[in-house]
């Protein structure tokens, strides 16, 4: 498994801690989340995951007094179970802690038992693989304080797209299930997203995408308690304008009689009237 973190130093804005990410994957849900406020994006396409955690807070602050966040980034391959024990671990101390709206929960006190205003402040620019590996180290120890305290598993009955509140038990058990499916191998991806408010505009993230779980902040009053299915929307056909219906024979035909029978008409009106 790999991990990268992001945080800041008092003075040195946000960057990655030793090893940077291959791709910043996440930047796509810029219109959809607000990667200052609470954040989880874990995708899968059956043989590979990836996992975005964000605006996990810090006891740091910057020069002004503003609190510093963390960024999470994971990837991993899903026949590696201990690695998807680890990531989904820290999904879901994540998301009890944004549910709960609490500023300093486990997930930051994992991080920050790891990640001093000292030891930042050394490393926060130094690329060096020396460097590279102590981080990756104390990610990996913060990942492994949260695992001992993991919610347990349920057997997951929504497959398909579907939003939910962040405010609900339920839907954040469901939404725990599809990590860890995604995590075993199942493609897909489980959203936490920060600036999606209507069914109508998680509709609007699923269409196009594979199976997508959503968890949006402010649903429970016009969502409930439970999970509301996204279905894609059918594309209707474009309608033909009708075809001109061709003129009947029979039309023809009788319009032929009636021209022959007038023209015979005056024809003998004409020869029998005197000159």
């Amino acid at each position: 498994m790999r991990v990268c973190l992001q945080t800041r130093g008092r003075t040195l804005d946000y960057a990655f801690l030793g090893e940077n990410p291959e791709e910043r994957w996440w930047s796509q849900y810029r219109n959809q989340t607000a990667f200052e406020d609470p954040t989880i994006l874990v995708h899968s396409e059956g043989g590979r995951w990836q996992i975005c955690l964000s605006g996990i807070g810090s006891t740091r602050k910057d020069r002004v007094g503003t609190i510093i966040r963390y960024t999470l980034v994971l990837d991993g391959e899903c026949r590696d179970e201990g690695a998807g024990e680890s990531a989904g671990a820290a999904v879901g101390a994540w998301l009890a802690d944004a549910a709960a709206k609490q500023p300093f929960g486990s997930i930051q006190a994992a991080l920050d038992a790891e990640f001093s205003e000292a030891f930042v402040e050394e490393v926060l620019g130094d690329r060096s693989p020396k460097s590279a590996a102590t981080v990756s180290q104390k990610a990996t120890t913060a990942l492994e304080r949260l695992t001992t305290g993991a919610s347990a598993r349920h057997v997951s009955t929504n497959h398909g797209s579907w939003v939910g509140s962040l405010a609900m038990q339920h839907p954040r058990e469901a939404f725990m299930d599809r990590v860890h499916e995604l995590l075993a191998g199942d493609a897909g991806r489980a959203l936490l997203l920060n600036l999606i408010a209507t069914e109508d505009e998680a509709r609007s993230v699923v269409e196009r995408r594979g199976a997508t779980a959503i968890l949006i902040e402010d649903g429970a009053e016009v969502l409930g308690s439970g999970v509301v299915p996204l279905e894609k929307k059918k594309s209707q056909a474009p309608t033909r304008p009708p075809r001109p219906s061709a003129p009947r024979r029979t039309s023809v035909v009788a319009v032929t009689i009636f021209l022959f029978l007038l023209a015979s008409l005056l024809w003998l009106f004409l020869g029998a009237t005197p000159m």
